[in-house]
């Protein structure tokens, strides 16, 4: 899960600090979303990706059936940031400068 999340926080203007905290910023919940959904997609457990982003279960759920109603159409601002982190994902290229962060702090508390 580590990996996955660390290809993602390169192509993203976020660091993992971001997205694990309760900020509500429109920007910050997209790329909250699609990371969730991205995780989802790699077969993680939705309970798995809760706890690692410091979110309830049901969070998981919502931003999976937000991101797929984004691909159905209904969201054309998450759609673009989907489509970043898909391209990002395929094309293992680095759109944005990396962000700083450490191994330990993606480490989930127990």
């Amino acid at each position: 899960m580590e990996r996955e999340i660390i290809e993602y926080l390169q192509a993203i203007p976020v660091t993992l600090e971001d997205l694990r905290k309760k900020n509500r910023k429109r920007e910050i919940v997209y790329y909250r979303y699609v990371a969730m959904y991205l995780l989802r997609e790699k077969g993680y457990i939705i309970a798995t990706i809760g706890r690692f982003l410091n979110r309830h279960h049901s969070d998981v759920i919502h931003a999976c059936k937000q991101v797929d109603d984004a691909i159905a159409g209904y969201n054309k601002q998450l759609l673009r940031v989907y489509e970043l982190a898909k391209e990002v994902h395929v094309d293992k290229r680095i759109l944005c400068k990396p962000v700083s962060f450490q191994l330990k702090k993606l480490r989930i508390r127990q």
